[in-house]
Order: structure tokens, then C-alpha cells, then sequence
């Protein structure tokens, strides 16, 4: 995703996200980011 503001104040740009019941909403792919991988892991249900 990208998003980009064009105009002459600050913006806020939200992503809005449906996942199934029991799916991962976070993967981390890159190797250095396990440690934001594992507070995910941590609270699935």
C-alpha cells in the first residue's frame, strides 16, 4: 500500500484490515524482525 498527501495540512491515513477469525493479522518476513513477530505469536488465540 501507498498513500501520499498532496495537500497544504497534515493528513492521518488509516488502513482498515477484515481477517477471518483465528488468522495471523501480522507477519513479519524480514529475519531482524522476529522480535516484533514474537509479540504477535505471544496473545493468538
Amino acid at each position: 500500500m501507498a498513500g501520499v498527501n498532496t495537500g497544504s495540512v497534515n493528513a492521518v491515513m488509516l488502513d482498515t484490515f477484515k481477517v477471518p477469525a483465528g488468522r495471523s493479522v501480522w507477519t513479519v518476513v524480514e529475519t531482524s524482525g522476529r522480535e516484533m513477530q514474537d509479540q504477535f505469536d505471544v496473545h493468538k488465540h
